[in-house]
């Protein structure tokens, strides 16, 4: 499950079962316009996805055009623990989280907020 923001309410997409378009007031299946930006084929309203703890990094990774090799080495790590961040294998250790979040020169706060949510995901 991930979540899709929308005139700042959080509503909920399920992956393969669509999302609820308010405008259709009923499910469909949805296309992706951009990374981060779906659109109801029905009505052409577009939702907004906020990026998870594990896009974010890999996100930020790319742009500083790192290597997981090298985002490992900079957070005093291993490659595959990057590589099972980004692949939503694991949710990193609060320690590790702000690690990330330095050595991305990302925001602390916003980091600790995703990470956050993650545990409350899988409570």
């Amino acid at each position: 499950m991930s979540w899709i923001i929308r005139n700042g309410s959080p509503v909920h997409i399920y992956r393969g079962s669509g999302i609820f378009c308010f405008n259709c007031a009923d499910f469909t299946e949805y296309k992706y316009k951009s990374k981060y930006k779906l659109v109801c084929p029905k009505c052409g309203d577009i939702f907004e996805l906020e990026p998870s703890l594990w896009d974010l990094v890999k996100d930020l990774r790319e742009a500083n055009n790192l290597t997981m090799a090298e985002l490992a080495r900079r957070i005093g790590s291993s490659r595959s623990t990057i590589y099972r961040i980004e692949n939503r294998r694991v949710i990193p250790k609060l320690d590790t989280v702000l690690k990330l979040a330095k050595a991305l020169e990302a925001d602390k706060d916003l980091f600790l907020k995703k990470l956050e949510e993650i545990r409350e995901a899988n409570k």
